[in-house]
């Protein structure tokens, strides 16, 4: 999201992917990307290679909206969500590189 996309040092006009995405809220311009995903727990890094991760383009509207993460990156972790002391404990159990740190 345009948010992350700043703090992140995202140059918007260097995109060349352009793409139009339907949602729950109409139509979402932005753009595809190759990218690589790294996380951390101290002890590992934990790389993924996104293909098609996608950028939103800047509109008045989602500025304040989080970035998600999804399924492609989710489905190779394993969350647990703990209500009662509010955590949620994600372990990765796969990954395209991990990394002692």
């Amino acid at each position: 999201m345009p948010a992350d996309g700043k703090k992140l040092g995202i140059d918007y006009s260097s995109l060349r992917n352009p793409t139009v995405s339907t949602g729950i809220g109409g139509l979402a311009q932005g753009f595809q990307e190759l990218c690589v995903l790294t996380f951390s727990d101290n002890r590992y890094l934990y790389s993924y290679l996104i293909r098609e991760l996608e950028i939103s383009a800047s509109t008045s509207t989602n500025l304040r909206f989080p970035s998600l993460l999804g399924r492609d990156i989710l489905k190779r972790w394993r969350l647990v969500v703990d209500y009662s002391h509010g955590k949620v404990c994600c372990t990765p159990y796969s990954w395209d590189q991990r990394i002692t740190v």
